[in-house]
């Protein structure tokens, strides 16, 4: 079996993705208005848009990343961060190339890791992007409830 699919691999990568969003989603349901105000300043979305996402991607993020964490529905949870971070990784290009200067949001606002956008930002998020999409084709379920579940029945 190659590295690549060794599914000690893609367990590793669900659990750091998992704990990320976890990590990512809780700063930011605990201060939706410096969210809210992130947002923004990407100038991306029409602004009617801002205060649904605002109040919505942080809980999706906990959500999929306890997915992740636990083992439940990991393929699904995998493509919401899968996805996510492909929009992540393009607000962050689209605000580099227009001159946007501003700090990531990815973590919340003012957080100890709240750094201005830059290319490191987008090789962090690229890799993330990589592990996370490693999860969603080859994760197999070790250590995780929906293994357990699956042993149970059969």
């Amino acid at each position: 079996m190659s590295l690549l699919r060794d599914p000690r691999l893609s367990m590793a990568f669900r659990l750091l993705v998992g704990v990320l969003f976890i990590w990512a989603g809780v700063v930011k349901l605990g201060d939706p208005a410096a969210f809210e105000e992130g947002l923004v300043n990407y100038r991306m979305l029409p602004g009617w848009s801002i205060p649904p996402v605002a109040a919505m991607l942080p809980a999706i993020e906990v959500v999929a990343g306890l997915c992740l964490v636990v083992g439940v529905a990991i393929r699904g949870a995998a493509l919401v961060t899968t996805g996510m971070l492909v929009v992540f990784t393009a607000a962050i290009v689209q605000a580099i190339v227009r001159g946007i200067d501003i700090e990531c949001g990815c973590f919340g606002a003012g957080s100890e890791v709240a750094t201005t956008i830059g290319w490191p930002e987008v090789v962090r998020d690229a890799a993330l992007l990589a592990a996370s999409a490693h999860v969603l084709l080859y994760d197999r379920g070790v250590l995780s409830l929906q293994r357990l579940r699956e042993r149970r029945r059969g």
